[in-house]
């Protein structure tokens, strides 16, 4: 079927069998609705704009750019309802429905937004809710999260999670809303473009940022239960008591803040085990005053809804049962206004099934109005497992929440018997204070003063100080012990620190945990390396015990970089449409540039398959297969000779892309180092500027120029070889060039720093280097008597020399001089201090020569690879003059080091066969290498093009580290050896008889 009649991104068919599932569950549903006295409202799909600005909040993303909104005419817009609760509402008040009893509603059906499509959301999705209106007691909010608790129960749901919060109401909430803008702020570079726009119009979503950078930056940020007032306190005790009266377990989650604007007070959400990063299936609080905003009285109100999907839809560990348990499937498709805290760990047991309504709302109510009230939320002081863990006869793990602590909301500080929520040791701060914390990590130092123990504690986030009193008896007597590295567990409270012990340097030194107790979880031997020590061990040290070196701080940061870049990369590539498609490890040895590592067949003696050196092939093959944009965090390999920036084992982002030409490839990249700029914190950003491959040449002596400081070498050969110096005729003659370069000051060097130039200029291949200092009384230098003051003034001042400079000058081979010029350049601006510390420069190099002469080989070797396109307009030139064919390739260059390279491709076979011809290949040999491909391509081959980056290379840079071992986990040395695990090893003579070998 053509495209243009299938259904819309976002939107799919309920097939038959799929549609009978979700009427069992819809079923289901409705019965305990009814059961907890609902009533069903259906209200319109379409709704006036203005609903939704008004009661959504015009600063959302919902509003601001998820929304199908379409003209109506006259002047007015109607817009697909993004949720349903608003419409409820509207209802409500539009029908006076209050007047004829109604209050409590449930509806069942679909809810529009306009989002990227993605695994696990959909444009059109199914919710299921309820709503109270006109209940303004603690009592109402437990009652509307069982009846969520129900319907997960309901749909066979084995693991989940009750996550909750409170956001409490206009009169708390611009003064936590204030404390929290001051404390993002602060961190505001440190976050995304998006999150540092809501700091201003909506500081509470930036809490719900799922990029981890966002996540780190609001470690420790206010919160919300930290500025309730008194009567928000209050209710939010109530809907604790009542939680802890119906058995619910819950967690309390400072990130949950919801993402409409209506919400006051409560809130809270139930994630589902197994759906991955969409695991938020029910989501809900209360709402006060939105029915006043809509024109209606003061009715306070609570909901719970449930973001649906599809039913049939595969996921691991997905949602199962229906209203009888008969195994229907139902995906949750979490939309924009579902927000999913950032907790990890185990999840709960759910109930085998729905309790009664009746029951569950007397339990509230004695919980809530009778002897409970006043008591502490969770479990008793002294208990080690709650009502449901001590039913079932077992104890259940706390979940670890990676993030800010979580508060307790009366900030008592004794030590319960029940075993905390893990707290980041980085993610302390002085807002913490008064807060019972579980720290997990390593000893990283210890200093003992006679009296009061410090230990540094360190895990991935950072360091935190804990103090061990004397007074704690035994356990400040182990403290004192301690070896370094040693893993251990330290539960504490979290304690300012005097201003004179404020530590500066570290983002925890305004506090430290005073230790209550102590769990060595793991002791460490003497070690073969500090992590903790100031001074960089060797690199054989640091690869021989490489564990050791991840933990410290530089490995650690490097290694975190690294997951974020590529995390990035992926949302990149994913918001263009990309799909990442892994291509074979084991495939067929095509040698082309560097060698392959080869792998013997056990089963096919004698034969071998090869590593790939890059998915070049298999993505080309992917594009004529229709995929049209591809990606891969793809591994290759090289057996090459290493130095700092190569191992035989390396990453790349390879990219490859149908119906396209150079600059949608580029723009494409350029979104890839826009994001990657953002998270180092650099401010250069594209457009990044072009320069044709001749340019670069001339103008730098490489394919890879570093634009961030000046020198640029100049062609001064026609006025060199009309001088009267014999050195330059004689070059000019022989079909040579004169170039040269200027260095700025450089007058004031020594006649010992000019002859170290000349000696390197030799070694690097020259014959000699001609230089020329211009100063106050004109220029001065060996060579002005030969090419006489006029002559030398005007070399020195065509090489762009000013009074004060030096000009440094070759003569010979085109080749040999920018090769030459071009590592001058490099090495003087290194060593005279030309190159800014905080600058960088991306550029493009563009329109390659295709091919190049090997004088030694005797024939043509593609300058990129055989699979590049030439120009179109230099075909008819291929063969009569292959040296002037241009080829369609491309160079990302970033501070004078090559990071990526592509091209347009071939999708022609008779040019492709053609290039074969012009690289020695005969036909025969073609098709032995690579008859596949050119049978690929008679298949309707698209135009198509990519391009591949060194992850490994664009990382170091990013970081500034000299060489891509310092982010790499486990690299190689420089002889491609493994001093970690003794790789490449001799193998026994069984396996050596299995492969067909012989090791001679």
């Amino acid at each position: 079927m053509p495209a243009r009649y299938q259904t819309l991104r976002g939107f799919r068919d309920l097939l038959p069998g799929e549609t009978e599932h979700w009427q069992r569950l819809e079923a289901g549903a409705r019965e305990l609705f009814r059961r907890y006295a609902f009533r069903e409202i259906r209200p319109p799909h379409l709704e006036a704009t203005e609903l939704f600005v008004r009661s959504v909040g015009e600063a959302t993303d919902i509003v601001g750019k998820e929304m199908f909104t379409m003209d109506a005419g006259e002047g007015e817009t109607v817009t697909l309802r993004p949720e349903i609760t608003a419409s409820v509402c509207r209802a409500y008040v539009q029908n006076a429905l209050d007047r004829a009893g109604l209050s409590r509603f449930f509806y069942i059906g679909p809810a529009f937004r306009k989002e990227r499509p993605q695994k696990g959301r959909l444009r059109q999705f199914h919710q299921a809710g309820v709503e109270v209106l006109g209940e303004a007691s603690p009592e109402t909010d437990v009652e509307v999260i069982a009846v969520g608790v129900d319907l997960v129960t309901l749909a066979g749901v084995k693991e989940w999670r009750l996550l909750l919060n409170s956001i409490g109401d206009p009169a708390c909430r611009p003064a936590y809303r204030a404390a929290l803008v001051a404390f993002l702020e602060a961190r505001r570079e440190l976050l995304c473009g998006e999150c540092q726009d809501r700091i201003e119009r909506n500081p509470l979503r930036v809490l719900d940022c799922k990029k981890e950078p966002c996540q780190a930056a609001t470690a420790g940020a206010p919160a919300t239960v930290d500025h309730l007032c008194e009567a928000c306190r209050e209710h939010f005790a109530g809907v604790r008591r009542g939680l802890d009266a119906l058995d619910i377990r819950y967690e309390l989650t400072p990130r949950l803040v919801r993402g409409l604007d209506y919400y006051v007070r409560t809130t809270f959400e139930i994630q589902a085990g197994g759906l991955g990063s969409q695991n938020a299936v029910l989501g809900g609080g209360r709402y006060d005053d939105l029915v006043r905003e809509l024109g209606g009285g003061d009715v306070p109100a609570a909901d719970r809804r449930r973001p649906g999907g599809r039913p049939g839809a595969r996921r691991a560990g997905g949602l199962r049962g229906d209203a009888r348990g008969a195994g229907a499937r139902v995906r949750p498709a979490a939309g924009p206004g579902v927000a999913r805290a950032g907790a990890r760990g185990e999840l709960g047991p759910g109930r085998t099934r729905p309790r009664r309504a009746d029951e569950a709302r007397r339990a509230v109510r004695r919980a809530v109005r009778g002897a409970g009230r006043g008591r502490r939320a969770g479990p008793r002081e002294g208990d080690a497992e709650g009502p449901r863990e001590r039913r079932a006869g077992r104890g259940a793990a706390r979940p670890l929440r990676v993030g800010a602590p979580c508060a307790r909301e009366d900030g008592d500080e004794r030590m319960s018997g029940e075993r905390r929520e893990r707290t980041w040791c980085g993610s302390l701060r002085p807002e913490h204070e008064g807060r019972a914390v579980r720290l997990n990590g390593w000893m990283h130092r210890r200093r003992d003063f006679g009296g009061l123990v410090f230990v540094d504690v360190r895990d991935r986030s950072g360091i935190v100080q804990v103090v061990f009193d004397p007074a704690s008896g035994a356990l400040h007597e182990r403290a004192g012990s301690l070896r370094p590295e040693t893993c251990m567990e330290i539960e504490g409270v979290v304690v300012p620190r005097t201003p004179e012990n404020v530590n500066p340097k570290m983002a925890t030194g305004g506090v430290e945990v005073r230790a209550a107790a102590l769990t060595v979880l793991s002791e460490s031997d003497d070690l073969p390396l500090q992590p903790a020590g100031v001074q960089v061990p060797s690199e054989e040290s640091r690869l021989t015990w490489r564990y050791l070196d991840i933990r410290r701080e530089g490995m650690r940061d490097a290694l975190g970089f690294r997951s974020e870049m590529t995390r990035a990369i992926r949302e990149v590539l994913h918001g263009e449409g990309f799909w990442e498609v892994e291509t074979p490890i084991l495939t067929k040895s095509t040698p082309e540039g560097a060698r392959d590592y080869l792998v013997p067949s056990r089963i096919h003696a004698g034969q071998f398959y090869a590593l790939p050196q890059s998915p070049q092939l298999f993505k080309q093959l992917l594009m004529i297969g229709g995929i049209e944009r591809y990606y891969q965090i793809a591994r290759c390999f090289r057996d090459e000779d290493l130095r700092a920036d190569r191992q035989p084992e390396f990453t790349q982002v390879d990219i490859e892309m149908a119906f396209v030409d150079r600059d949608d490839v580029i723009a494409v990249v350029e979104k890839i180092f826009d994001r990657a700029a953002e998270l180092a914190g650099w401010s250069v950003r594209s457009p990044f500027p072009r320069m044709t491959w001749q340019e670069a040449m001339d103008r730098f002596g490489v394919d890879r120029p570093d634009l961030r400081f000046g020198m640029e070498i100049r062609d001064v050969t026609p006025a060199a070889g009309a001088s009267a110096f014999t050195v330059f005729q004689r070059a000019v003659g022989e079909g040579g060039v004169v170039r040269g370069l200027a260095v700025p000051g450089g007058a004031a060097w020594t006649r010992k720093k000019v002859d170290g130039a000349e000696a390197r200029a030799k070694e690097l291949g020259a014959a000699g280097l001609v230089w020329l200092k211009r100063g106050p009384e004109g220029v001065t230098g060996p060579a002005v008597k030969g090419l006489g003051p006029d002559a030398a003034t005007g070399l020195a001042a065509a090489v762009g020399a000013g009074e004060g400079d030096l000009a440094l000058l070759v003569a010979g081979p085109l080749a040999m001089v920018r090769a030459v010029l071009g590592q001058l350049r490099l090495e003087v601006a290194k060593d005279e201090g030309q190159i800014p510390a905080d600058a960088h420069a991306l550029t493009w190099v563009v329109d390659f020569p295709l091919v190049e002469w090997d004088k030694d080989a005797q024939r043509w070797f593609a300058m990129h690879h055989p699979f590049t396109s030439p120009r179109v307009e230099d075909l008819d030139r291929l063969e009569s003059e292959p040296g002037s064919v241009l080829a369609r390739a491309y160079d990302i260059v970033l501070d004078g080091t090559e990071i990526g390279g592509g091209s347009i491709r071939i999708h022609r076979p008779d040019v492709q066969s053609r290039i074969f011809r012009l690289l020695g290949m005969d036909e025969d040999e073609a098709r032995r290498r690579f008859g596949f491909l050119l049978d690929a391509l008679r298949f309707g081959a698209p135009p198509h093009g990519g391009l591949a980056l060194g992850l490994d290379r664009m990382v170091a840079l990013f970081l500034g580290r000299d060489s891509i071992r310092d982010v790499i986990a486990f690299p190689k040395t420089t002889s491609a050896s493994c001093l970690l695990t003794d790789a490449p090893s001799a193998v026994d003579a069984q396996q050596l008889r299995e492969l067909h070998l012989r090791v001679e």
